[in-house]
């Protein structure tokens, strides 16, 4: 399996710029200004992801190093279960940087994008639209027969990567869902996370 993730380089040129490199995922409303819960009561893996500090919006600020770290907790989860991937799938947008991140550590080409439309940046609901809906999937032939391991940011309701889940299975492929976030709820959860 492909050795660590690297972000050093991207990190070096973007402080030549003069820019910060972060990312943010919506992790759910938080009371505005409340740090994350160190108390040891939480899930260890949760405790684990839930790096960077929470905005009056409810968002989780990440650095490239929470999710550097992230990536490679759960790609340590993936290489135990012994199931090497044919291909990975990120889903628009939040799950095309950790999809790469992924196909570098797993030493995977063949990297797809579905392009879903479901929610806004500010968590609602785009225009009221109900079930996510497909802007653009790769074709069925190039999903026969494939395991793949599909990526997003965030597990909200999950009812975006099921999906993808239920879509790559119409075709004839098996999925695998992994979230760098999963917010527990009753919809199910990620084989990974």
């Amino acid at each position: 399996v492909g050795g660590a993730v690297e972000s050093a380089p991207l990190r070096r040129a973007a402080a030549r710029r003069g820019l910060r490199v972060s990312a943010e995922f919506t992790v759910g409303r938080a009371e505005p200004g409340r740090e994350k819960d160190t108390s040891g009561g939480s899930d260890e893996r949760e405790e684990a992801h839930g790096a960077g500090a929470v905005t009056q919006e409810g968002r989780l600020i990440c650095s490239w190093e929470d999710i550097e770290r992230m990536i490679l907790q759960i790609a340590a989860e993936v290489e135990k279960s012994g199931i090497k991937f044919d291909a990975l799938m990120g889903i628009t947008r939040g799950g095309m940087i950790p999809a790469i991140l992924f196909a570098q550590r797993f030493r995977v080409r063949n990297v797809m994008a579905a392009s879903v439309l479901f929610y806004e940046d500010d968590g609602a609901r785009f225009y009221g639209v109900t079930e996510p809906r497909f802007l653009s999937f790769p074709e069925d032939d190039l999903l026969s027969g494939m395991r793949i391991l599909v990526v997003d940011d965030v597990w909200d309701s999950g009812r975006t990567a099921c999906a993808v889940r239920a879509r790559i299975e119409r075709a004839g492929g098996t999925p695998f869902i992994c979230t760098l976030h999963y917010k527990h709820g009753d919809s199910g959860k990620p084989d990974f996370y």
